[in-house]
């Protein structure tokens, strides 16, 4: 499935709804789904989840837990995209409802192309283990995703070498970051808030940093290391 069969399938879910709330209640669903499964403290995001559900129509809500599969699907065929973000667009809900444009993906791919310097990460792979990435206005992600690409053309597997921080404003936008980093299996945390102040609300952890043990004894290790 590619983004455009992903908004057809979205449009055809909404019996109804409007193309945003329905959206809506596809993004918060699929993130609560992931952020529960992983341990986080997010009865918050069930909450928000939960109403955006309720906001549309029966047969919409019915519809949308069947969107999960295909668009994990779409990532397992192909990691490096920007699947939501693309079907965002392709929906039209970006200009009428919040003026939000998301980077295009292939744009986002050059830039990690060309910026990434292969000895200098090979350097701190080999001293730490890791290398960390800070993007400190996320959107949905494309641009994290594209360094993990970057990383995997380097022969270095980006699921156990690369941890992320990606902060965002907008509450749905960071929570798209969340589902598309989420399922391609990347290690970090996703702080919705602002960025310039460093206030941020809320904070989720991936799965990967629960799934893979070297994450967690990392975080443990880096936590303590602030004492």
């Amino acid at each position: 499935m590619d983004s455009t069969q992903l908004a057809k399938a979205i449009e055809k879910a909404s019996h109804g709804s409007g193309l945003f709330e329905l959206w809506d209640a596809f993004v918060t669903s699929f993130a609560a789904f992931l952020a529960a499964g992983s341990g986080n403290d997010c009865d918050w995001l069930i909450e928000r989840a939960s109403g955006a559900m309720v906001r549309i129509t029966k047969g919409a809500a019915e519809d949308v837990p069947k969107l999960y599969d295909p668009t994990i699907e779409a990532f397992e065929q192909n990691p490096y995209q920007d699947l939501l973000g693309d079907t965002y667009m392709k929906l039209g809900i970006g200009n009428k409802q919040t003026g939000q444009f998301f980077t295009p993906y292939n744009v986002a791919d050059m830039m990690a192309q060309l910026e990434v310097d292969e000895n200098s990460i090979t350097k701190q792979i080999a001293e730490h283990g890791y290398i960390t990435l800070n993007e400190p206005a996320a959107g949905g992600g494309a641009n994290i995703i594209a360094m993990a690409h970057a990383l995997k053309d380097m022969g270095i597997n980006y699921q156990r070498h690369l941890w992320f921080v990606a902060q965002e404003l907008s509450e749905l936008t960071a929570l798209t970051c969340y589902v598309q980093c989420s399922i391609i299996g990347m290690a970090g945390i996703v702080q919705i808030g602002d960025t310039l102040r460093m206030d941020f609300h809320h904070s989720l952890y991936t799965p990967m940093c629960v799934l893979d043990d070297r994450w967690s004894w990392r975080m443990v290790a880096k936590a303590l290391a602030s004492v």
